[in-house]
């Protein structure tokens, strides 16, 4: 199915409503964060924890998830990151991991880096690309 910017969108804000329902079975104080510029997709005030929802439609065809360091050449994603946790949505798991656990990740496993503009974008991004295998062994949660 052809997908364009808009549709990335729209799944993607369909993920952090799934995450959210699900964080707040455990933490009735949880809610999303509605905002242009926002440091992180969900807030649990229980915890005082920001968590960023990535949904990633591909990973389970590449085998990989992408971790975005800069966007048009200005530092962004996990580098300017508030969150705590970040969630990753593929098609068949969702990983839960901390923020330090993805700086581990990249630094340890020396991380091949993707530079381009994403499908149906017009921002160029760079990231690090991750094995689904290595993220696995980081998770707090499958």
């Amino acid at each position: 199915m052809a997908r364009n910017f808009t549709d990335d969108l729209v799944l993607g804000k369909e993920a952090e409503d799934r995450i959210l329902k699900q964080i707040q079975k455990k933490y009735k104080l949880a809610h999303g964060i509605d905002a242009e510029l926002k440091a992180y997709d969900i807030f649990i005030p229980e915890l005082d924890c920001g968590i960023e929802v990535k949904h990633d439609c591909q990973a389970h065809e590449t085998g990989n998830i992408l971790i975005e360091y800069s966007c048009n050449g200005i530092p962004s994603g996990i580098i300017t990151t508030r969150a705590r946790v970040w969630v990753y949505e593929t098609k068949f798991v969702l990983l839960w991991l901390e923020t330090c656990q993805i700086k581990n990740m990249i630094i340890e496993y020396e991380t091949r880096r993707w530079r381009g503009i994403p499908r149906d974008a017009t921002s160029e991004v760079e990231a690090h690309i991750i094995p689904l295998e290595i993220a696995k062994k980081y998770t707090m949660l499958t």
